[in-house]
């Protein structure tokens, strides 16, 4: 979930530009698989380079082989 609502803190700020979306700041959000860090701008998710996602289990098992 994010905060929209500037009375609370942490909140970010959504802007839309023809109906395409931004959301500032970028998000951050870690938990003991890994860190998701990115921005969504124009639409896009844009992942930074500190992002650390996992491996999906199909990557791992063409490793192995």
């Amino acid at each position: 979930m994010i905060n929209l609502a500037a009375s609370r803190s942490p909140h970010w700020r959504l802007a839309s530009d023809k109906g395409i979306p931004s959301l500032l700041p970028s998000i951050d959000y870690q938990d003991d698989h890994g860190r998701c860090h990115f921005w969504l701008r124009a639409g896009r998710v844009e992942f930074t380079p500190d992002s650390v996602r996992p491996r999906r289990r199909r990557d791992t098992l063409k490793a192995q082989s």
